[in-house]
């Protein structure tokens, strides 16, 4: 019971250590991120971070997603708005003619 309980806890370590490194691959400069990239490969749990990632990078594709659908009808709405508006100076225009 005791090594359960050991490999429960370095699994939990290195679930921690990999947020840390999504945080920091996130949150740093491009120039900056070769030695954070380099732990992650000179890890032992390469594939188990490999797999974090996707998820990281499907819940922010998610995200993009959402935040596209919601601006969407507001851009439709501007455009129609526009073109109306469009119509109506064109009209203003033939009849000043």
């Amino acid at each position: 019971m005791e090594r359960g309980k050991m490999a429960e806890a370095e699994s939990l370590e290195t679930a921690a250590e990999h947020e840390r490194i999504l945080r920091e691959i996130e949150s740093t400069d491009t120039a900056c991120i070769g030695p954070t990239l380099r732990s992650v490969y000179d890890g032992e749990e390469h594939g188990r971070f490999m797999e974090k990632l996707e998820t990281r990078i499907r819940n922010h594709d998610r995200e993009i997603e959402k935040m596209c659908n919601f601006h969407y009808q507001g851009f439709v709405d501007s455009i129609t708005e526009l073109l109306k508006v469009r119509g109506e100076a064109q009209k203003l225009k033939v009849s000043r003619l």
